[in-house]
């Protein structure tokens, strides 16, 4: 026996073509089992609505910008480096 409390699911579906719905019961061997279903919902969106986005700190773009700008004169430094090792070896 669960009690006399309502409990609440929610389940993804992913599916394309066209399906039923059946809800399956099977009674255990006491005479005290009984189920219900209520409040059925059927959407085709997500069930649980998205989560909000959050505002970024200060910190997190410095962090960002920092790591681009060392990428970006990781590639500049790469470049030279070999346009010199180029020119070197044609003379």
């Amino acid at each position: 026996n669960k009690g006399d409390q309502w409990l609440q699911a929610r389940v993804p579906i992913k599916h394309k073509d066209a399906f039923w719905f059946v809800f399956a019961y099977q009674r255990g061997m006491s005479t005290g089992g009984d189920v219900a279903l209520d409040d059925i919902t059927i959407t085709s969106d997500a069930c649980y609505p998205p989560s909000p986005i959050l505002p970024s700190d200060n910190s997190s773009l410095s962090v960002g910008l920092a790591v681009s700008l060392t990428l970006l004169a990781g590639v500049i430094i790469s470049i030279l480096l070999f346009m010199l090792n180029r020119k070197c070896k044609t003379m």
